[in-house]
């Protein structure tokens, strides 16, 4: 019998149903997005120490897990709203109070599974020296199964570039700054046990938004960076391939939780940093623009 190799495997997104040539294709490095039944058994006193099987009954149906990819411009275009919620509009999304459902259909070659009402529960954006960019969604569902979507659409993958590390650029403090690693992190504190008296979640709300950019720089020109203070600093992010800029800006950066360095062998002393973004007066927490 022949086997299933991943390689055979694809996956995409829709605002709707049904997954079909409009539906939009997407290049993934895993794909972690699962479905799982929980089935819960009555411990009871029968006599006997055996488990019986009529006393064995479903109790709910959960479905999450990551998504990865190298993002390209088309790819990270049909994300934003979905991660930071809002709409698009000339090249500008703002965060939003609520997060948009869509579905998102995988081929496992064995299995053909539809994900019905995903929500992005949190992301991040992240780069290593010398490596491609790295774009991770955490994904929540009130269902899936395997027979909503009978045949996997022909669709097409863009050709596009995956961005890198040299394409960062980050701003702290009115300085353009040298770094070793960072991450953009995005948490919409979806409440996932929203299941009532269902078998499925009846709703994904998000509740709250919480967004930090992580970045390890070297000591030197940065040591005072780390004494954070409550009144923040200005800063940004730009991504940009050099036909495409992403400019990631925040009302204020503030270290909620400022450390000094940490000195564990010869090679060259770091700075780690954590900043929080904040809306400030009517500038809002995020705003990602396109140019």
């Amino acid at each position: 019998m022949a086997n299933n190799q991943g390689a055979l495997a694809q996956g995409c997104m829709d605002t709707a149903l049904p997954i079909d040539a409009s539906s939009e294709a997407f290049e993934f490095l895993t794909f972690g997005l699962t479905r799982n039944l929980q089935f819960a058994h009555s411990n009871g006193l029968r006599g006997q120490r055996a488990r019986v099987d009529h006393r064995v009954a479903q109790t709910a149906h959960r479905v999450s897990g990551p998504l990865t990819l190298n993002p390209s411009v088309t790819e990270l275009d049909r994300l934003w709203a979905r991660m930071i919620g809002g709409t698009t509009a000339g090249g500008i999304t703002i965060i939003a109070d609520t997060i948009p459902q869509f579905y998102i259909c995988a081929d496992k070659v064995g299995t053909i599974e539809t994900f019905s009402k995903c929500v992005v529960s949190s992301w991040s954006i992240s780069g290593q020296s010398g490596q491609p960019l790295l774009l991770t969604l955490n994904i929540e569902a009130e269902k899936s199964d395997d027979t909503t979507t009978a045949a996997y659409p022909a669709i097409t993958i863009d050709t596009e570039d995956m961005f890198v590390m040299s394409d960062v650029v980050a701003n702290v403090a009115g300085s353009s700054r040298s770094f070793s690693s960072f991450s953009l992190n995005g948490n919409n504190m979806c409440d996932t046990e929203r299941q009532l008296n269902s078998l499925y979640r009846s709703e994904i709300p998000a509740q709250d938004s919480e967004i930090t950019l992580d970045l390890t720089m070297p000591q030197n020109g940065n040591t005072a960076l780390r004494d954070g203070t409550a009144a923040g600093v200005a800063g940004s992010i730009v991504i940009s391939d050099g036909a495409t800029t992403y400019t990631f800006t925040t009302g204020k950066m503030i270290a909620m939780n400022p450390a000094t360095e940490a000195v564990n062998s010869k090679t060259e002393i770091m700075t780690p940093l954590q900043y929080s973004f904040y809306e400030s007066g009517a500038t809002p927490q995020l705003t990602i623009t396109k140019t």
